[in-house]
């Protein structure tokens, strides 16, 4: 066998290409770890992104928060404690005179619990007026002048007691808050709503009505 030189280069130079065909053959485990490494560049890629974004800028609140606060004068601070001190001065007159008209409330109820705690005890006597005055009525003249005296003292106690008779007289004008009409009569000589007589005497209770007089009262 000869040694010929160009058949050995020609040997060596189809062993080199069949390394570098190997070479560049990629093996099943290499091309497996391709996707992988493809996220992995992706996931850096948009890592890289993100921290190259500008910043949110701040909001109003946030830039406030973030400024410096002057500290407060002297001055200041005494302008503050005196506006407190009017603040507190006004609120306890406030709450004093909220006190007082709680105050007078109460003594006004007192005394109108006081004035008509009897009422009922003079609705009751009402009855005993009503005898008086049908025995006058019906009694002879000397009986009639003792029953009188007797009524008048009567009537006097009442008096004492703040009680006090609503006697309508002939031409007085009718009132509803103080008279009960029970009869309507034509009359020639008074006008309509005047009151021609009582029937039976009213009574009250200082301000307060007992009991209304029942009149006749004229209508033409």
């Amino acid at each position: 066998m000869s040694n010929n030189p160009d058949n050995h280069n020609d040997s060596s130079s189809y062993q080199d290409m069949q390394a570098s065909a190997a070479a560049t053959t990629t093996s099943p485990s290499n091309a497996d770890d391709l996707p992988k490494k493809s996220a992995a560049a992706t996931a850096e890629a948009a890592k890289n992104a993100k921290s190259t974004e500008p910043a949110p800028a701040q909001t109003s609140e946030q830039a406030e928060s973030n400024e410096t606060v002057s500290p407060i004068t002297a001055a200041q601070l005494q302008e503050l404690k005196q506006q407190q001190q009017q603040a507190l001065q006004t609120q306890k007159l406030q709450h004093l005179a909220e006190l007082q008209n709680q105050r007078k409330l109460w003594e006004r109820e007192k005394q109108k619990t006081a004035d008509y705690a009897i009422q009922k005890f003079a609705e009751d006597l009402m009855h005993i007026v009503d005898a008086f005055e049908q025995g006058i009525a019906n009694s002879d003249e000397k009986q009639k002048q003792g029953l009188e005296l007797t009524f008048n003292i009567f009537n006097k106690t009442l008096a004492n007691h703040g009680i006090t008779p609503i006697t309508p007289k002939e031409g007085d004008t009718y009132d509803h808050n103080l008279h009960e009409a029970m009869i309507t009569q034509a009359h020639p000589d008074l006008a309509d709503n005047q009151i021609i007589a009582a029937i039976q005497t009213g009574y009250r209770l200082k301000e307060r009505l007992l009991r209304p007089a029942r009149v006749i009262v004229v209508k033409n």
